[in-house]
């Protein structure tokens, strides 16, 4: 049980003697702040005991008998059966007094908590006024949002009397002026920080008018707003929402702010999407500011609040109240109900209808003022039916400083760099998002939450207020965490248009210098950040309408290829020479210009290491008809000598991980993508000597579309952090935010607490590399603008089967040596330069094995080529689209094979030996000596058969098809480092010269046991540590590998730790 868990449920009673006093139950579903202030005010009093606790332990407290029951912003209609016949058990209770401390942000209204409280209740839900844009959408001036671009916005409404309070609760991407009735009453930017405007001064009787001028920088373009207004009564009066019912043009009319102005020559807005979904999925942050309402005692005298000041303090009313026949008003903001208290029989009842943590903090505010404390004081006095106590009863002190913990309780120098946001907590039996906390205990209780589970960074700044956010800061250093510092935009290009600086430019390093200033500013005041994110997110070209046509970049295009830059990049379509390369130059373009931004930086700032995160699929061979448009980026090909860290950018289990055709129906198996890209990150970022590390996904609805299924994977945010340090990552960071379920929350702690078991040891242990690399043919991916990225399939079928495989670009395919691999695997490879064919050749000769399922036939520049048919001796009379599929049941390798193929190829055999047929006596393998080398050519497309088993659910295919494999491999003598027996269970090592890690990891297996195999270590095994709980694992030595038996069932990381035998 994690620290702040116990200092949150354990409060000692606090009594005279151990004579009972009264006791109070207070139920802090989000271990709240004002949860915080009720413990505050109850541990003043000699008279009370009291237990907090959260849904989790509410079930034995249920069982008690209190005096006593505090109901700390409930939230009935998010809570599970169970919970709630919990919560109506001490609802029903007569003898108890009941007190409900603030209502909870919900939109829509609190109507379950009334529903629970039945005939207790001393008011019905009233007007529900904290309403985060309730039925509004995101609108704009056209579906295509041009960056640059200006729209002009109108609606209007009509009011029969004045309002006592309205207000404007407005969003908008990127740029806002705002004007009611032609004046001007705000203006700002940030989509996601949201401003309410009160503009109740602003209002007449008749027609008003509400105009907004929106100004989109780049990207997504959208305005979303809400018009609120409320009588003396806190009756709503008006509550319009923008839709497609607003007027708006492109083009600015002089008269257009009039309320005259006649705007029927203006077109209907058009519907983008709904509050939370588009590209405005994550949720925008509120602004109560103008909520805000100052609260007063009633204006009846009662027992409570006689003798106390009117003002109470300020603060936001969640939802009206109205009062029933019998009940008493306690507070009040005008003439609307607050507060209000009943008794019926011998139950005594209090509903506060505010949401006290909304609101600025400061010296008005109620939860500070201690005429509210000293109100609350009374109230529990008064429910506990204390009448007696209730005049003399007096605060002791208020308000109560806390202190924060003492200075780094976390080394994260002597820790793997975990990075995550600071959101809030979430906590058992609650799933809906909660909002950060606004004091200082609730902020420390989310940063030591965050370094009790295994966090060594948090990632500011913060997306909270400026005040909370250098608290943040400031906390998280004291507590011994680094910082990940986040921004963007440093190289001032992006995806969709042409830079306005050229990078080849004598401006463009001045304009770069002037932009890392101003947006690297916040970081200078910050202590201990260990990273940072500088570049655009995710960098691609989107096509040609990236390209820029301007003299600079003709100049330099001439310069490096001897000829005029063709101004219609497919008017040269046909030509192979001169497409070539325009694309990589194009290509090129990006890492030209980050070469100049990391320099520039390093001048500045030489010990913060420099991050870019690389896209999901569009710069892995996933380009084409995506967003990208055209096959034009790559990884490898723009290398890494701009950044000190590349990040990997995807999400598996918690958002869509994107394959083309029939693939994205049967996303099997999971991971396959996730791992080819995986292998590519490793590829680069070792040719480079650089780190490089990985986002992962966590359950936030904030991000991601929240279903049932991704919440019942509560294992998935540790199963992933696993998968990409297994693969060789040395940097995680969450994204986004801390998990909204507490499970999640739970399970992805106990993963990176594990992985700091470890600590900086992983770091200096690098994954082993294989015996296996697949290529990627850069060149075929241009030329033929065919995606390179359901090949993943490929990668991962052949990965499970032998046990581990890297990646080998073609621009490293220099030589005869091919890195040091013992093995190639040309997959869906069709054209490949001459001058790489030739080395392939050498490389066979010279003893290697290369492993086909297609035979490159095409040139650099799409000439014919047969060198590789005469590697392989044999030729492929049909293409993928003609392939088709074959039974096979026969004998290859010592090995029998029963199995459906999809994907059979027509081979014409010359003078290769055919190791196997299928039933119609085609050829599905075949072997020919090269050298000192074996050339294998499968008769099939493995990306196909490989499918069309998880398509079919055919198991048995499936299985021999990784057996053939395998046994291809151990036909060469070629035998992996890791290997496990079931492929459903991933294992990978990482290692150096005086110790290892072995990752074991369960991607959802049928069976829940395997048995590893690792060899060939750089030193001999003595001793396998399950790091976890401290075991020794068992193993054998067969045939000079170690072999052990361990159990992964679903869900399942191991971390095992491999000791060398000491050399006498």
């Amino acid at each position: 049980m994690s620290k702040v868990f116990v200092r949150f449920a354990i409060i000692c009673f606090v009594a005279t003697g151990f004579c009972r006093g009264t006791e109070i139950l207070i139920i802090d579903a989000v271990h709240s702040e004002s949860g915080d202030f009720c413990s505050d005010i109850i541990v003043q009093s000699d008279d009370f005991s009291a237990k907090r606790v959260d849904l989790s332990l509410l079930g034995d407290a249920a069982k008690r008998k209190w005096d006593v029951v505090v109901l700390v912003k409930p939230d009935p209609a998010d809570y599970s059966p169970e919970i709630i016949e919990q919560l109506r058990a001490l609802v029903d209770e007569k003898k108890a007094g009941l007190v409900v401390f603030g209502l909870s942000s919900i939109d829509g209204g609190n109507s379950a908590i009334f529903d629970l409280l039945g005939k207790r209740s001393p008011a019905k839900q009233g007007t529900h006024y904290e309403r985060y844009f309730e039925n509004c959408s995101w609108i704009w001036s056209s579906g295509e949002q041009k960056a640059s671009s200006t729209a002009y916005f109108r609606t209007s409404f009509d009011l029969t009397a004045l309002p006592v309070r309205a207000g404007v609760l407005i969003s908008v991407d990127d740029k806002r002026k705002v004007w009611i009735n032609g004046e001007a009453v705000g203006r700002g930017g940030s989509w996601e920080q949201s401003e309410f405007i009160n503009i109740t001064e602003h209002l007449v009787v008749g027609k008003n008018v509400f105009c907004v001028e929106a100004f989109n920088v780049g990207g997504a373009a959208g305005v979303i707003a809400s018009i609120l207004a409320y009588d003396k009564a806190g009756r709503e009066q008006i509550a319009i929402h923008s839709d497609t019912n607003w007027k708006c043009s492109e083009q600015r009319d002089p008269n257009w702010l009039s309320v005259s102005f006649n705007d029927s020559a203006w077109h209907e807005a058009v519907g983008l999407a709904k509050i939370g979904f588009g590209p405005w999925a994550r949720r925008v942050r509120r602004d109560d500011n103008g909520l805000e309402q100052v609260i007063e005692t009633g204006t009846a005298a009662n027992i409570i609040t006689n003798g106390l000041e009117s003002k109470l303090g300020t603060t936001v009313i969640t939802d009206g109240l109205e009062v029933d026949a019998g009940a008493w008003v306690l507070a009040r903001a005008g003439m609307v109900p607050a507060a209000v208290a009943c008794q019926e029989g011998g139950a005594r009842t209090v509903i506060l209808g505010i949401n006290p943590e909304l609101g600025r903090p400061g010296d008005e505010d109620i939860l500070v003022r201690a005429e509210f404390a000293k109100m609350v004081y009374k109230t529990l006095y008064w429910a506990a039916g204390r009448d007696d106590r209730i005049e003399s009863a007096d605060l002791k002190k208020w308000p109560i400083q806390t202190k924060a913990a003492g200075e780094h309780a976390v080394k994260s120098e002597e820790m793997f760099p975990i990075a995550i946001q600071c959101t809030p907590l979430p906590w058992p039996g609650v799933s809906r998002p909660q909002e950060y906390p606004r004091d200082q205990r609730g902020l420390r209780r989310i940063i030591d939450s965050i370094a009790e589970h295994g966090f060594s960074l948090v990632v500011v700044p913060a997306t909270v207020s400026d005040g909370q956010e250098k608290y943040i800061e400031e906390y998280a250093a004291k507590q011994g965490l680094r910082m990940t510092f986040h921004s963007s935009g440093a190289e001032l290009f992006g995806r969709d248009a042409p830079p306005k600086v050229c990078v080849y430019s004598n401006e463009y390093p001045k304009a770069v210098r002037r932009q890392v200033v101003e947006q690297l500013k916040p970081m200078e005041s910050m202590e201990r950040v260990y990273n940072a994110l500088v570049y655009q997110d995710e960098p691609f070209h989107m096509g040609t309408k990236s390209f820029g046509y301007g003299e600079e970049v003709r100049a330099e295009f001439k310069k490096r290829y001897g000829y005029e830059l063709p101004a219609d990049v497919e008017s040269i379509r046909k030509d192979p020479c001169k497409w070539l390369d325009v694309i990589n130059f194009r290509s090129d373009y990006f890492p030209d210009g980050w070469r100049q931004v990391y320099k520039i930086i390093k001048e500045s700032h030489p010990n913060i290491d420099i991050l870019m995160t690389h896209d999901s699929h569009n710069t892995f061979g996933g380009g084409v008809g995506q967003e990208s448009d055209l096959a034009i980026d790559d990884v490898y090909h723009w290398g890494a000598d701009f950044a000190d860290t590349l990040i990997f950018d995807i999400y598996p289990y918690m958002m869509y991980d994107f394959r083309y055709g029939e693939h994205k129906e049967v996303p099997k198996p999971r991971l396959c993508q996730t791992h080819f890209a995986m292998a590519q990150m490793r590829d680069v970022t070792t040719a480079y000597v650089k780190k490089w590390g990985f986002w992962f996904g966590t359950y936030n609805r904030e991000w991601f579309e929240l279903t049932k299924e991704k919440r019942e994977r509560y294992w998935s945010e540790r199963e992933m952090c696993f998968t990409a340090v297994a693969a060789g990552a040395n940097y995680l960071i969450a994204g986004y935010g801390i998990p909204e379920d507490h499970h999640h929350w739970q399970e992805l702690g106990a993963g990176t607490r594990l992985l700091q078991k470890a600590g900086p040891k992983v770091l200096e242990a690098a994954r082993i590399k294989a015996r296996a690399a697949m290529l990627f043919p850069r060149t075929q991916y241009i030329q033929l603008q065919k995606e390179y990225w359901n090949v993943g399939q490929s990668f991962e079928c052949f990965a499970r089967a032998f046990g581990e495989l890297d990646m080998i670009h073609e621009e490293q395919i220099n030589d005869s040596e091919l890195n040091g691999y013992d093995v190639l695997l040309l997959f869906d490879v069709k054209l490949l330069p001459r001058d790489k064919a030739e080395h392939i050749i050498s490389f066979l000769k010279n003893g290697g094995v290369v492993i086909a399922d297609s035979v490159p036939v095409l040139g650099k520049y799409m000439e014919p080529m047969d060198l590789m048919e005469k590697v392989f001796g044999a030729k492929q009379a049909g293409m993928a689209q003609d392939a088709g599929s074959c039974k096979v049941n026969g004998r290859a390798l010592g090995e029998d094979f029963e199995m459906s193929l999809a994907g059979q190829w027509d081979l014409n055999i010359s003078d290769a030996a055919v190791l196997l047929k299928s039933a119609d006596e085609k050829p599905v393998l075949a072997k020919k000596s090269v050298g000192k080398g074996n050339a294998y050519l499968l008769g099939f497309s493995l990306q196909m058969a490989d499918f069309a088993t998880w398509k079919n659910e055919d198991g048995k295919s499936r299985g021999a098809l990784y057996r053939l494999l395998k046994t291809i491999t151990n036909d060469s003598g070629v035998y992996a480092h890791v290997h496990s027996s079931n492929p459903d269970i991933e294992a990978a090592v990482r290692a150096n010269g005086k110790e290892g890690f072995v990752f074991v990891i369960a991607h959802e297996p049928q069976e829940d046991k395997t048995m590893v195999t690792i060899r060939d270590l750089p030193f001999a095994i003595d001793k396998i540590t399950n790091l976890e709980n401290d075991t020794q694992v068992k193993f054998n030595e067969v045939e000079g590998a170690v072999q052990f038996e361990i159990d992964a069932p679903n869900g399942t990381t191991h971390l095992l730790y491999i000791s060398p035998k000491v050399v006498k």
